[in-house]
Order: structure tokens, then sequence, then C-alpha cells
């Protein structure tokens, strides 16, 4: 722990400054990766290190780690997040098909797919909290 405030103030403005230098490395991986094969392993990636400075872990060099990450998960995000799409395209056609009809079934149906559309984000979500941050560790 930082004996003073200076030390603090430093400790917490390299956190801040690692914060930004991901996030910014997070949209070039995405883009670097096509966008569509970018987003999962970019958000790995971003998601591994961020883990890593919540545990007080030194992070060297920030490029060559998240690099390393992102390699790492580049196979495995990609699968998972193409089930993840498949499963959100079929949501997504589903809730717009149902919307049109003009039927209690129709609405009762929406009903269902509209919270299967939440456990599916919540899903979505827990992915990254829990699986992206152990799966290759």
């Amino acid at each position: 722990m930082a004996s003073n405030w200076a030390e603090t103030m430093m400790s917490v403005l390299d956190k801040l400054v690692k914060l930004i230098y991901i996030n910014t490395l997070w949209v070039l991986f995405t883009l670097l990766g096509g966008i569509v094969f970018g987003i999962m392993p970019a958000t790995a990636a971003m998601n591994q290190l961020i883990r890593q400075m919540i545990r007080n872990e030194e992070i060297a060099h920030v490029f060559k780690a998240y690099a390393y990450e992102f390699k790492q998960a580049f196979v495995s995000a990609n699968c998972i997040g193409l089930i993840f799409g498949v499963v959100g395209l079929f949501l997504y056609l589903d809730f717009n098909f149902l919307i049109r009809i003009n039927h209690p079934a129709a609405t009762a149906l929406l009903v269902g797919v509209s919270a299967l559309t939440l456990v599916y984000i919540g899903m979505l979500l827990q992915f990254f909290h829990s699986f992206l941050g152990l799966s290759y560790r």
C-alpha cells in the first residue's frame, strides 16, 4: 500500500492511463480482426487485462500482454461468439416476426421471446465475466 498521497495518486493515475490504453487497444484490435472476427477476442483480451489490474498484478508491457491474450482467445472466443451471434439473430428475427402479428397468441409469444432475450443478454454478460477470464489460463 502506498505510504503517502503522492504514491497513491501516481498509482491511481497509472491505472487510469492503462485503462485508457487498454480501451484504445480494444478498438484497434476489433478493427484489426475485421470487426466481426475481432470483437470477441478483443473483448476477451481486455477483460483479462482488467482482471489482472483488479488483482493488482503488474502489467509491464500492456501492448504485448494484450496481443498475447488476443491471440490466445482468437479461436475459442470467435467460436463462442458465433454461437451467441446465431442465437441473437434467431431472437431478433423472432421478435421482428412476432411484433408484426396482431394476435393474442403472438403477444404471449412476444412476452416469452422478450424474457428469453433478457436471459440471453444476462448470459452474454456472464460469459465475459467468468468464462473468458478463465478459459485459457
